[in-house]
Order: structure tokens, then sequence, then C-alpha cells
């Protein structure tokens, strides 16, 4: 678990500085590097990522915008050894969830290996 959501810089409608989403892009790659080599997770040949984003309020979101906020996480992952690669005959992703709690911002995320 992440304790916050992806950085607003991620999503593909911000329009931000090219240094801006990189340097949000790092932040979130190594600090999920660090989580996945920390909870000593198993090598999957093939699994299913279900992202699971805990949200502050019942504001409309794209599930796509998120999915794509959230493109780093599975490229720490595969640095981190956890997949191979990270293309679609080893990587699928679930639907993208929401779950509102007040004042909470979260990211969620869970793998099932194939």
């Amino acid at each position: 678990m992440i304790d916050h959501l992806p950085d607003a810089a991620l999503s593909p409608n911000a329009r931000v500085h090219w240094l801006k989403r990189y340097k949000a892009s790092e932040a979130l790659k190594n600090e999920v590097y660090l989580l996945a080599k920390e909870a000593r997770l198993p090598k999957f040949a093939k699994a299913t990522i279900q992202y699971t984003f805990i949200v502050p309020n019942k504001r409309r979101r794209d599930a796509d915008n998120f999915l794509i906020m959230a493109k780093p996480i599975g490229d720490s992952l595969v640095l981190a050894g956890v997949f191979g690669d990270d293309k679609h005959e080893i990587i699928t992703y679930a639907p993208v969830k929401f779950q509102v709690i007040p004042g909470e911002s979260k990211t969620i995320v869970e793998i099932e290996g194939a």
C-alpha cells in the first residue's frame, strides 16, 4: 500500500512541464521499488494487477487516467524483479477500483499470480 495517490502531474490531462512530470514519476518509482524490496515480493511469471485508489471524496474520477498515472508503479515492480517485463503477455490489469474514505488518500496494489 502506498500512503498517497499518484501525483496529479502524472495525469495525461495535466498541463505541466516535462521535468515536473519526470520528477513525479521518478519519486513514485523509487518509493514503490523500496516498498517492493522491503516486502520481499516473489517473482511472478504472469500476474494480474488490481489498483484500488482510496479517495477522500465522491468527486468524479476517470479510471483510465488513474491507470496511466499508476504506470510508474508497474515499471518499478519490473525493476524490483517482481516481473520479468511489463508486456501484456506477463501483466494484465483488472479494472480500477475507487473507494471513498473521507480524509484518506492511498493507493493499494494487489498482485495475483496467474
